[in-house]
């Protein structure tokens, strides 16, 4: 290969580079790469939300989960739980039921984004579907 061809190539290299450099800056500033939430649903009958990622395994991060008990149901948020887990939980596929995307329209999603411990979860005239429980029943 000449000295011709050796630039040319490296010009060609260099712009294909910065080409998507600049694809990626302009996606990740329109907001295309935001994580959005899911419901997770696990054939144990448990329900969990969170940012779900499929690499390099099923797992969600910033995780809720319906808690339910005698008072009713609340969402609680994972990491508060009384083992102190961390705030990330792989998921077995084999497990899974069904997930679903939780539109940003949703009433979850601004608890989630603005709370933290746990909250009574909206859509009934009491001002949730139950109340905060106070024990500690794991998901």
């Amino acid at each position: 290969m000449n000295k011709t061809n050796k630039i040319l190539l490296s010009v060609v290299i260099i712009l294909v580079v910065a080409v998507l450099a600049f694809a990626v800056v302009y996606l990740w500033q329109r907001g295309d790469f935001k994580k959005s939430y899911y419901a997770v649903y696990l054939d144990t009958g448990d329900l969990y939300f969170g940012e779900l990622s499929h690499f390099p395994y099923l797992s969600l991060s910033n995780v809720w989960y319906l808690q339910r008990d005698t008072q009713g149901t609340s969402l609680a948020e994972f990491v508060k739980a009384p083992w102190g887990p961390e705030d990330k939980i792989k998921i077995n596929k084999d497990k899974v039921v069904w997930t679903a995307k939780i539109s940003d329209a949703s009433e979850l999603i601004p608890y989630i984004n603005k709370s933290s411990g746990q909250k009574n979860l909206p859509g009934n005239s009491s001002g949730g579907m139950g109340q905060p429980s106070s024990g500690t029943s794991t998901p």
